[in-house]
């Protein structure tokens, strides 16, 4: 799908922000930055509310390198590195298009910014009324059932009887989780 957007073949596509770079990156697309926009979704009554992953890192009790492992997460989640990954455009030589961040403060850096056409502003934007996914062992069963419904809404079904016996079948679920 990302591939038929960057060869111009349809005219929009869901996708993160950080998928951005590489819809005008000329080794990947046919797209100039000037065909590229971004906007937030989904958007109801005129309110965008996203919704974004949390992607926690941990170290198991059981490494045997836990000291490497913490310098790694360190250098991974440095906030200096994560402005300068997505500002510079020359790494050992070698030509690089890149606008990934991971901290909020990259995404309102004005130097960030201004090396990415603002696409991390229009990020944070979308993101500033996000929320995450429940973290708790039972969301993937809950998930899976709520997408399931939402999916033959999509297709036809009766919207109000779907989504009515899909939260009985969620508090089903809770109610056996102990909730």
């Amino acid at each position: 799908m990302q591939e038929s957007n960057s060869q111009g073949k349809s005219a929009m596509i869901p996708v993160w922000w950080w998928a951005y770079s590489g819809f005008y990156n000329p080794n990947q697309s046919t797209l100039t930055k000037d065909q590229v926009a971004f906007t937030g979704m989904p958007s109801y009554k005129g309110e965008t509310v996203t919704y974004a992953i949390s992607m926690p890192f941990s170290i198991s009790k059981h490494s045997k390198n836990q000291e490497a492992s913490w310098e790694f997460l360190k250098w991974l989640s440095n906030p200096e590195l994560d402005r300068r990954n997505a500002i510079e455009r020359e790494v050992a030589g070698e030509p690089i298009v890149n606008n990934v961040v991971t901290h909020k403060q990259s995404l309102v850096d004005p130097e960030v910014n201004a090396a990415n056409d603002n696409i991390q502003q229009a990020a944070a934007l979308s993101l500033a009324n996000s929320d995450i996914m429940p973290q708790i062992p039972e969301w993937p069963e809950i998930g899976d059932l709520l997408s399931n419904a939402i999916q033959k809404a999509s297709t036809g079904g009766n919207v109000e009887e779907l989504m009515a016996e899909a939260g009985q079948r969620a508090e089903r679920i809770l109610r056996r989780a102990g909730y």
